[in-house]
């Protein structure tokens, strides 16, 4: 059994298994320490109610998973995972037995839409265009300019309003009302921003990846990259809780997919006071209580397009839907909740015995609330599919408290981790240019509490693990994580190769032999961390196909190349890959933080005391005032390799920093 380890992840949720994959993908060898008995954290797959019925614990619809940027890389499908969806990506039914269907297709949609489908279109027809360039942004460590600034701008602009303004374009109740739906999903009241951006992107999501199941249980994308892991060399270690740093094995990099509130629990003394003082300001959101069914037949929705959804918003009009979100900010327990709904037997009908299906349900709670709120969720149910109850044939409740039992990272049962306002979209978990690593060497944050937030999307940890991957071990590359098997098999057996007695009758296989064998044969030798001197470029493809450029180095005398039209000369050429038209952190990274730098030198040099505060922070006016100078300074250029945080931070004013609720 291996005991020494490169890396070692705590936490084995879709983030924590994320790290570990892409650590694995570069060849280093992870142990994955999980406390639950099994892994996946929300990303699982039971039995909770009778023999047969498959549940998912949590995360049930994937449409991040086909739209982010590491599970392209990871190659879901061709590792075995199904996707399915309905005839309907999502349903809103109202009262009446009518409803909003959203479909694939945007003018298929806005046609059932009425005297809305025109605004709808106008809408979302432009996002979903640019659904590509939008989700890379989104799904990014949100520090490097976009690969469509002018599209994503724009959306950018709508993102930073609340649901309440943006829903006055329509005027039929069935489109606002289908709106507040997706805005809900933030679980914050829709009044305030960035609930728009939510809605916005989801909606976006459903017009391009589609929002499907996985067929077989969302626990099948945890299982395919524990499984990566393993065959890397590396080790899954499930029910034991890891109560402190020092009770880890040895080992170069720490990368801990848990909560800044568990951070601290975990590294305890070790934290700088301002680094803890900041982490204890994060702020958590609402709490979920989720039911889920074992029904004897399909829930016999009123409206007929209901029956076609995979995924459903129960809780009646905007105005019904708005004052549930805001009595759950306020503390209180709606009596008349917003129910998100997932039936994934009608795309993957194996969830169930023949003829029997699952039913998954949660609404909103005041964090930590200890109420069943199963009764109120069957009411709404019924309430739009009269019936539903004499279908149940077992139930099974967890209230918030009973989350955060379950999943140390659901605070009070808010499975997102941390509030998503506007501040702790940019600023997650604390104001630092790289939020992933924490001032202890060696040791990084890749939960949902960093960007760019929840979701099963994984690039929290593998940004995290990228992070550690330069600083650590000093690889700049993008491990490739397409092959069929990781390094560490190519590795093992090239010990075994070398381990054989020549037998020049037969032919010894070489180490090419078992790179192929591996499904490493068109993986290029890894180098060094400082290349040679030489600029040379060359195009190649990124993950999801698109162009990039990538900066080769290789032998002879350094070329002084000019950026940004030649002006401005290499002092140190390095690897600058491109995907999804954001910068692998090479020089990126150490020219963000020298704006950063730059900008603390002037104001010392100004006399204007200290630009830090007493928690390790940038104070408010100097933050803003770098933000504006990564802009102007970077994103003017136009270089690639240039970073510049979003123009939607520079707008933030420094009021907006210090605390206004955004």
């Amino acid at each position: 059994m291996v005991t020494d380890y490169d890396a070692v992840v705590v936490g084995s949720g879709p983030n924590g298994l994320a790290a570990a994959v892409t650590l694995t993908a570069a060849g280093q060898r992870v142990l994955v320490v999980e406390g639950a008995a099994a892994i996946g954290g929300g990303c699982r797959t039971s039995q909770l109610t009778l023999p047969g019925f498959r549940h998912d614990d949590c995360s049930a619809v994937h449409a991040l998973a086909l739209a982010s940027p590491f599970f392209r890389g990871f190659d879901l499908v061709g590792r075995g995972i199904r996707f399915a969806s309905g005839g309907a990506e999502y349903a809103h039914p109202l009262d009446g037995a009518r409803a909003a269907v959203v479909r694939r297709d945007v003018t298929q949609t806005a046609a059932g839409l009425g005297a809305d489908g025109d605004a709808y279109r106008r809408l979302f027809g432009p996002l979903t265009r640019h659904a590509d360039a939008i989700t890379a942004t989104v799904l990014s460590d949100l520090r490097h300019p976009p690969r469509q600034p002018a599209a994503v701008g724009r959306y950018g602009l709508a993102a930073l309003r609340s649901a309440q303004r943006v829903a006055t374009r329509f005027g039929t109740a069935e489109a606002r009302a289908l709106f507040a739906g997706l805005a809900a999903h933030g679980m914050m009241p829709l009044s305030q921003p960035p609930t728009a951006g939510l809605a916005l992107f989801l909606g976006l999501l459903a017009h391009s990846a589609g929002w499907p199941v996985v067929v077989g249980g969302s626990g099948q994308i945890t299982r395919a990259m524990a499984q990566y892991v393993r065959d890397g060399g590396g080790t899954v270690e499930t029910g034991r809780q890891v109560r402190s740093l020092r009770e880890l094995p040895s080992a170069r990099a720490v990368l801990l997919d848990v909560t800044p509130r568990a951070l601290i629990a975990i590294a305890g003394a070790e934290l700088p006071p301002g680094y803890r003082r900041a982490l204890d300001r994060f702020r958590y959101g609402a709490g979920i209580c989720k039911a889920d069914y074992a029904l004897s037949g399909p829930v016999p929705w009123a409206n007929p397009g209901c029956k076609e959804a995979t995924t459903l918003h129960l809780g009646g009009s905007f105005s019904e839907i708005a004052r549930a979100e805001a009595d759950v900010a306020a503390g209180r327990h709606p009596e008349a909740p917003y129910v998100l709904a997932v039936q994934p037997g009608v795309a993957d009908p194996g969830r169930a015995p023949a003829g029997q299906h699952v039913f998954w349900t949660y609404c909103h709670v005041p964090a930590g609330s200890p109420r069943d709120m199963s009764a109120a969720i069957e009411a709404q149910i019924e309430r739009f599919a009269p019936g539903f109850g004499d279908l149940i044939r077992a139930r099974s409740v967890r209230t918030a408290a009973q989350e955060e039992d379950l999943n140390p990272n659901y605070v009070g049962g808010d499975i997102s981790a941390g509030l998503m306002t506007v501040r702790q979209t940019f600023a997650r978990p604390v104001r630092r240019w790289n939020s992933y690593r924490t001032p202890l060497p060696g040791v990084y944050l890749c939960s949902s509490s960093t960007p760019p937030g929840p979701g099963v999307h994984g690039r929290c940890g593998e940004l995290a693990a990228r992070t550690a991957l330069r600083d650590v071990f000093g690889i700049r590359e993008l491990p490739d994580l397409s092959a069929i098997a990781p390094p560490g098999v190519a590795r093992r057996l090239h010990r075994h190769l070398d381990a054989l007695p020549d037998q020049p009758d037969i032919g010894r296989p070489g180490r090419r032999e078992a790179d192929h064998h591996a499904g490493l044969h068109e993986q290029p030798e890894r180098r060094g961390v400082r290349h040679q001197r030489t600029w040379r470029r060359k195009q190649h493809e990124d993950r999801d196909g698109h162009p990039a450029e990538q900066a080769d180095l290789e032998g002879g005398e350094r070329d002084e190349v000019g950026l940004s039209g030649g002006s401005e000369p290499v002092a140190q050429a390095e690897t600058a890959h491109r995907r999804d038209g954001e910068v692998l952190e090479g020089d990126a990274e150490e020219q963000g933080e020298e704006v950063v730098a730059d900008v603390l030198g002037s104001e010392r040099r100004a006399g204007d005391g200290q630009a830090e505060t007493e928690d390790g922070e940038l104070r408010d006016d100097v933050a803003e005032r770098a933000a504006r100078s990564a802009v102007t300074d970077f994103g003017g250029h136009g270089h690639p390799s240039r970073p510049a945080l979003p123009a939607a931070l520079v707008r933030l004013s420094a009021a907006d920093w210090r605390g206004a609720d955004w």
